[in-house]
């Protein structure tokens, strides 16, 4: 793994394994007008052992923060997942009883079947959907603290390259977070 300048637009450096392949997509699938600045400004880092701790240690306090983010998004899941079960296993057993109850008096119990099946069905839809939004709220919570992390961490990461950036890359337009100015993009 080498450490480049600039790989992606909004990163200041990061590593590679293959900057020929990044090259080439550049070439192929970027705008015409990005083309140039974005190939001449990936270049390798001149001391890649500075580079390569900061970047270890960003990458660790992020896949840190999204291991935790998944274990609570696993658990929410979980959560649902045993509500929405038992919602449904009793909206099936009510609807089954409902059912052979219809069989035996065919016009009354067709009535019956569909009201009872009717509040089943409501009861399991409301469960449902309250499990779902706690879900919900457990994951966005957790995906913010998460993100929080991740960008303070990217944040301490930049901080660190920067002089490092500054000495090696003097004519860079890149402005802590893109290497577009505005009229270019």
């Amino acid at each position: 793994m080498i450490y480049y300048w600039h790989i992606h637009h909004e990163v200041i450096a990061e590593p590679t394994e293959n900057i020929e392949e990044r090259k080439e997509f550049v070439r192929a699938y970027k705008p015409a007008n990005q083309v140039e600045i974005r190939l001449r400004l990936m270049i390798p880092v001149k001391d890649q052992d500075t580079v390569g701790k900061a970047y270890e240690e960003y990458r660790a306090i992020r896949d840190k923060a999204y291991e935790e983010y998944e274990a609570i998004e696993g658990k929410a899941w979980d959560e649902y997942d045993a509500i929405r079960d038992k919602a449904l296993k009793e909206y099936k057993a009510t609807e089954g009883k409902a059912w052979k109850e219809r069989k035996t008096i065919v016009d009354k119990a067709q009535e019956e079947y569909k009201a009872i099946r009717d509040k089943a069905r409501k009861e399991y839809k409301a469960t449902e959907g309250k499990a779902w939004e706690e879900r919900k709220t457990i994951v966005d919570k957790a995906r913010k603290e998460y993100d929080a992390i991740w960008d303070k961490a990217y944040e301490e990461y930049d901080a660190k390259l920067e002089p490092l950036h500054k000495k090696e890359h003097p004519d860079c337009p890149w402005n802590g977070k893109t290497i577009f100015p505005e009229e270019v993009q």
